[in-house]
């Protein structure tokens, strides 16, 4: 059976780094990209499962990579999760109407996001 595979949109260095390792140990095939605008290439490109989603991004936020993702044919059905440290009801309300997993982040909950992550994929739509 081929790996699932999962697009990292991350950048700060050590959150991607330590995603990247968790998911590639957990069976995953991963790549990852730094910035909103490399995110649609990539995802056209590597035809992610999955795209996981830092809210706060320099210049183009993860809801903003949502929508363009949303917006392109090749990439509209792609399951995501979106990442934060600050829950916002305004930033969760947007995700959920876009389709995706909203996930507040705090330290130790790299489990919590393995689950969401699993059970994202295991989800029809």
């Amino acid at each position: 059976m081929a790996k699932k595979k999962i697009l990292i949109v991350e950048s700060n260095e050590e959150l991607r780094e330590l995603y990247r390792a968790r998911l590639e140990l957990d069976g995953y095939e991963t790549k990852w990209v730094d910035s909103g605008e490399k995110a649609l290439a990539a995802a056209v490109d590597f035809a992610p499962d999955l795209v996981l989603l830092n809210i706060a991004m320099p210049k183009m936020n993860g809801l903003d990579i949502l929508g363009m993702l949303r917006d392109t044919q090749e990439t509209k059905g792609v399951k995501a999760v979106l990442l934060t440290t600050l829950w916002k009801i305004e930033e969760e309300k947007r995700a959920t109407e876009l389709g995706a997993d909203y996930l507040v982040i705090v330290e130790d909950s790299l489990d919590e996001l393995m689950e969401c992550i699993r059970g994202r994929l295991q989800r029809q739509s």
